[in-house]
This record gives structure tokens, C-alpha cells and sequence, in this order.
């Protein structure tokens, strides 16, 4: 039988994640611990992957990024790009190297190559990457940060995350609606197969329904998929029927867009007749007509702290706060 990762925590009565933070020789491993799970290595002659030892020895100076979409995708929305902009920031600052790598299936292909073969010191994902990568990453020991809330416990216990304050991001604006006069609100989300951002967004517009005595109707949420063409689809929909709401907050600047674009199209101004919110804060936002009330993320910010972060798990140096969170900002301006 093959010995693995997940064999040795069986035996050693450990989760996964502790097999991989001593194979990585994390720094917050104690000493009684590595004894444990080394003595199990040993009994069971297992032979992990060489990433982990040559991670320790700082062989690979490359960072690889990680995207859930196309190159085309990440230059028509300014969030990835400005992601990757903080990270070549703090990546040029720590003397390493970026390589990016789309979600596809030539893109997943490459980079499982490159962690499996000792040729990658770290990688950055983000949080609606699907499980195969993190697998991978879990069984080569490798450093890993997400963009975006991790709610796993194990995957919490491995990787570092840098995210923002997706709940409150959300729920002030759907408070803001509600005390602008607006009683029916709509949510587009972006995704719900993310580790814990979308749902966060989702939660935060629910809870302010709840807490300020209004219903949340299934009706009126949708999942875009951070796509404006969806997000059009969906709002148009929504838009037609005879409870139609009069404002709708969206997980993204883009598919705000496209229901401003659904509206316009059945004859229902902005904001006279709907309240759109957005959020992202994108730097398109304000030059629209009307100006988009969204909530604005400290972008580059992320990027830079995942970046740093990252930079430290690989030199194993200790890290304070290992699931950084961002604060988030309603920004006003006349869609609402």
C-alpha cells in the first residue's frame, strides 16, 4: 500500500495539516509534536515528496499565483489586476518571482508539475480555487496563502489567508438601502463555490434583512457568477415580475453594471426607479452614469499582505496574524 501524507496523520493521531506543517518545518509546530509525527515518518519508511525539504533550503525563489479565471477575465475586471500588482510589489521586495497561472485545465496541469517537481517555493490561490489544487498543495508541504476567507478548520490550520470584511461589507450597504427609504432588496452574489468570501456576502445582506424586521425573499437572489452578462440575465428576470424590487446589491462592480444595463433596458431609471450597490469600488465606479454607490476593498492591499505573508512561511519565519482580515468601506454616490 502506498504510504502518504494522510497515512502517516492516521497513524500519528494528527490532522493532515500537521503532517504538512512539520514536513514544511513550521515554525509553529512544538518540538514535542515534530517528535510524534517524525517517529510515525520513520516507522512507516515514508518518503515525502522533495518540495518540502528543498522549500527548507530555499531552492526556488518562484511565487505562483493562482487566478479562478481567464487572463482575458482578469484584465476586463481591475480586481485581479490590482491583486497582482500588490503581490509584485511585496514579491520584488522579498527577492522572489511571480509566475500566474489561470484555473484551467492546462493552467492546474502546470502548476501541480511544478510543486510536485521542486520547482515552486510557494503559492498564493484564491478562495474559489477548487479542491484538486489545495490537495496538492496539502500533500507537497508547500506554502500556501488564499485570497479570500478559508471556513475549513484543516485548510485554516495550513494556510494563511488575507481577505476583508465581506459580512459587514455587504450589510452596511443593505442597511444604507434600508435607511434610505428601500424595503424590497435583491442580492446578485458572485459565487457560492468559494471557501467562505461569497457566503460571507450572502450572510451579511441576510442578516441585515433580519435585523431590521424585513423578508429575504429566494426570489430575489441570484448567483452571477461575478459575470456582468449573467448578472444582466438575472436582474432582467427579477425586474419583470410584479414584485420587483427597488434596489439590488451586488457582489461585484461588474454585475452592478448589468443590472443598471437591465434596467435601462425595460425603462426603470437609476436610482430613481432602482437602487443599485456594487462592490469592489472599481475604478470605472465613478466615472459611470449614475456614479455607482459601492463598497470599496483595499485591493493591492490584499495582494501585498498575501504576498509578504507568503514570503515568510517560505523563509519559516513566524507569523503573528496567519488569517489576515481587511476592513471594508461603503462608498456613496448617487445609484442610490
Amino acid at each position: 500500500m502506498r504510504v502518504t501524507a494522510e497515512t502517516v496523520a492516521r497513524r500519528a493521531g494528527v490532522s493532515r495539516a500537521t503532517v504538512s506543517r512539520v514536513l514544511n518545518n513550521n515554525p509553529n509546530v512544538s518540538d514535542q509534536m515534530k517528535r510524534r509525527v517524525m517517529k510515525v515518518i520513520d516507522e512507516l519508511n515514508y518518503r515525502p515528496s522533495s518540495v518540502a525539504r528543498s522549500l527548507r533550503l530555499q531552492t526556488s525563489d518562484i511565487v505562483g499565483f493562482m487566478i479562478p479565471v481567464s487572463l482575458e477575465q482578469t484584465f476586463a475586471d481591475s480586481f485581479f489586476s490590482d491583486i497582482m500588482s500588490g503581490i509584485c510589489d511585496a514579491v520584488s521586495l522579498f527577492s522572489l518571482r511571480l509566475q500566474v497561472f489561470t484555473s484551467s485545465p492546462a493552467g492546474s496541469q502546470a502548476i501541480e508539475q511544478l510543486i510536485q517537481s521542486n520547482q515552486i517555493a510557494g503559492v498564493i490561490l484564491h478562495d474559489r480555487i477548487e479542491d484538486p489544487i489545495r490537495k496538492v498543495v496539502l500533500e507537497n508541504g508547500t506554502p500556501c496563502v488564499v485570497v479570500g476567507t478559508i471556513e475549513d478548520k484543516e485548510d485554516r490550520e495550513t494556510f494563511g489567508s488575507v481577505s476583508v470584511d465581506n459580512f459587514g461589507g455587504v450589510y452596511r450597504s443593505v442597511e444604507h438601502l434600508i435607511r434610505s427609504g428601500y424595503r424590497k432588496i435583491a442580492y446578485i452574489a458572485g459565487s457560492m463555490s468559494s471557501l467562505g468570501g461569497g457566503r460571507d456576502r450572502l450572510r451579511g445582506y441576510q442578516a441585515a434583512l433580519q435585523d431590521y424586521g424585513l423578508e429575504c425573499k429566494s426570489e430575489h437572489v441570484g448567483v452571477g457568477e461575478f459575470d456582468r452578462e449573467i448578472a444582466r440575465q438575472i436582474a432582467e428576470r427579477m425586474l419583470e415580475t410584479d414584485d420587483r424590487p427597488e434596489a439590488v446589491v451586488c457582489a461585484n462592480d461588474l454585475m452592478a453594471l448589468g443590472v443598471i444595463s437591465a434596467a435601462s433596458k425595460i425603462g426603470l431609471s437609476v436610482p430613481g426607479d432602482l437602487g443599485v450597490i456594487g462592490f469592489n469600488d472599481s475604478a470605472f465606479a465613478k466615472d459611470i452614469d449614475p456614479p455607482l454607490t459601492t463598497v470599496r476593498q483595499p485591493v493591492q492591499e490584499i495582494g501585498y499582505e498575501a504576498a509578504k505573508m507568503l514570503a515568510m512561511m517560505i523563509r519559516g519565519n513566524e507569523i503573528r496574524e496567519r488569517h489576515l482580515v481587511l476592513p471594508t468601506q461603503l462608498i456613496v454616490r448617487k445609484s442610490c
